[in-house]
């Protein structure tokens, strides 16, 4: 099973669970609130038992006193005893208010009856004795009637409060058996929910095991180790898809690496042969510039010995030939420079693309590692769920241990049970907090790995700006190079002009001082041009140079990572 389907299903069990010991507290509270109403009822009708018996006889006591001691003190004790004694009506409403049954009612009507039959006599035997006929009040007052109706009275009314005892005891009976029946079902599902808790407990112990040899692996990767084996946990979950993921990103960071190196080190072989070129064109250039100088000179020299006639032409002749073979090999050598130019840019161009190919390979392992962050904060979430529930019940524990503690004896075993609930909750509390604090834990490491990915990135930028401004110095070696190979063709095609002039100038001697002038010109324009090419080359092997020391920058730090 999934982790997200455990977590599912735990969170419904759960609430199942909780909501079935909030309906047996309820159940509970309302078996206890039923025990406590009838108790009440019982105690309201023993009163008023109690208060018809002893309105009863008072009333007696206080009008025998009086019709034989003609004491006006007793006549008006009796007269307060009938102003306070119960209304029939109102007692007989109280009692079916309270739904006894028929019979014990009807006990009461009876008692209440015979009490009403009592006033007629006693109003007569208070006539008698106002008129100072005490005997016949007497016999009135101890009469068979009168004492037959008072016995009648106790009599009902005892065996009202008899069958009201009776009546209380069964029901009481029968509410304490729900009580019972409430704390065993509420014990029941609190075993339950304890049991469940602990399979949780021990499945995602379980569960926790993979995701301590992937932190290892994630770590051995972090400080650059590409050499170990990849982890397989065979196990059909997210852990399990999160494991064939980092092996998917370790092996291409592998592939990578090694491609990379590879590029770095046929950089470093074309960055070198580059700088040699240049030293070489550099050196031809140099002497081509020589060359010119010589020219130049010579031209002068030209200039100022017209007058020696045609060995000096001939001279000159032979020199201009020399200048166009220098020319024609300088012409070569820049196009050998332009050659190797194209080679280095085409290297420069694979290796920028297998850099956007790192790019975006890290891009794609931020994401993942992002990806498993989130479901580390959703499993902290879930995880606060049940350490709420479990403070809910620990709160319901409470709750039932005071109210346990009200009921006194007959609650000590449930207050048992509910502390035995408040420490399952906090048990429940302290293992949510246990799990959260190692899921915080792979949150951290996984940011950590995240941070090491964007320097890897920052890295990889870094060396795709370097060669991109490589590219762009190859892009203008190659300008350049090309300019001066039109240059040096230039000069050549001048060179050879030069000499076929000078060659007719051996016949006309005339013509030789204005063709030495305009030889003379141009032999200086193309050492002006011989300077411009010679810092041109300069700036070609400066740029081969630090080409050079890129590719180097570069393998060394693909040297951090061990293939």
């Amino acid at each position: 099973m999934s982790i997200k389907k455990m977590i599912r299903l735990t969170i419904i069990i759960t609430a199942i669970l909780v909501i079935l010991n909030g309906l047996s507290l309820g159940y509970l509270a309302k078996s206890i609130s039923n025990q406590n109403k009838i108790e009440r009822i019982n105690r309201e009708d023993s009163s008023i038992a109690l208060s018809l018996m002893k309105n009863t006889e008072t009333k007696s006591s206080n009008i025998r006193t009086y019709a034989e001691s003609g004491s006006s003190r007793f006549l008006q004790a009796y007269e307060r005893e009938v102003q306070s004694s119960l209304n029939a009506d109102e007692t007989l409403k109280k009692l079916k208010s309270n739904q006894l049954p028929e019979d014990i009612i009807a006990l009461a009507e009876y008692a209440i009856t015979q009490s009403e039959q009592l006033k007629p006599l006693e109003e007569k035997a208070i006539a008698l004795a106002k008129s100072e006929e005490f005997v016949q009040a007497k016999d009135i007052l101890y009469g068979t009637e009168y004492s037959l109706l008072k016995d009648n009275i106790s009599s009902s009314i005892d065996s009202f409060d008899k069958s009201l005892k009776k009546l209380t005891a069964k029901q009481v009976a029968k509410a304490k058996t729900q009580v019972k029946v409430s704390i065993i079902t509420m014990a029941g599902l609190l075993a339950l929910f304890m049991i469940y808790i602990a399979v949780v407990l021990s499945y995602f112990s379980h569960k926790m095991k993979p995701i301590y040899s992937l932190k290892n692996f994630v770590l051995e990767v972090a400080n650059g180790n590409l050499a170990i084996e990849p982890i397989h946990h065979g196990q059909e979950d997210e852990i399990d898809e999160l494991s064939e993921a980092f092996n998917g990103m370790y092996q291409n960071l592998r592939d990578m690496i090694h491609t990379l190196t590879q590029t770095s080190e046929h950089l470093a072989a074309s960055s070198e042969e580059l700088y040699a070129s240049t030293e070489q064109t550099n050196n031809t250039t140099k002497n081509v510039s020589q060359k010119i100088d010589q020219l130049a000179l010579d031209s002068a020299m030209q200039t100022d010995y017209l007058t020696n006639g045609t060995n000096s032409v001939n001279v000159v002749a032979s020199q201009i030939s020399a200048v166009a073979e220098s020319a024609a090999s300088a012409a070569k050598s820049a196009a050998n420079s332009s050659d190797k130019t194209v080679f280095g840019g085409k290297h420069l161009e694979n290796t920028v693309k297998q850099i956007k190919e790192i790019k975006a390979e890290v891009a794609e392992t931020q994401t993942s590692l992002l990806e498993l962050a989130n479901s580390s904060k959703r499993i902290n979430s879930m995880l606060s769920t049940i350490t709420e529930i479990s403070e809910q019940t620990n709160l319901l524990a409470l709750n039932a241990a005071i109210e346990a503690a009200r009921a006194g004896e007959h609650g000590k075993g449930f207050a048992v049970v509910a502390g035995e609930v408040r420490k399952l909750a906090e048990e429940s509390a302290r293992s949510a907090n246990e799990i959260r604090e190692t899921t915080e834990n792979i949150e951290k490491y996984m940011h950590k790995t995240v941070q090491q990915m964007k320097q890897v990135n920052l890295k990889a930028d870094d060396g795709f700006n370097s060669i991109q401004t490589t590219g762009k110095a190859f892009h203008e070696i190659y300008t350049m190079s090309i300019n001066l190979s039109n240059e040096i063709q230039e000069v050549s095609t001048i060179t050879e002009e030069m000499a076929a002039a000078s060659q007719e100038t051996a016949a006309s001697l005339e013509n030789v001082n204005a063709i030495s002038q305009e030889t003379n010109s141009k032999t200086q324009e193309i050492a002006n041009l011989s300077e411009e090419q010679y810092a041109i080359v300069e700036e070609i092997t400066a740029s081969a140079e630090e080409l050079s020391q890129l590719a180097e920058t570069l393998n060394k730090q693909i040297q951090v990572f061990q293939v």
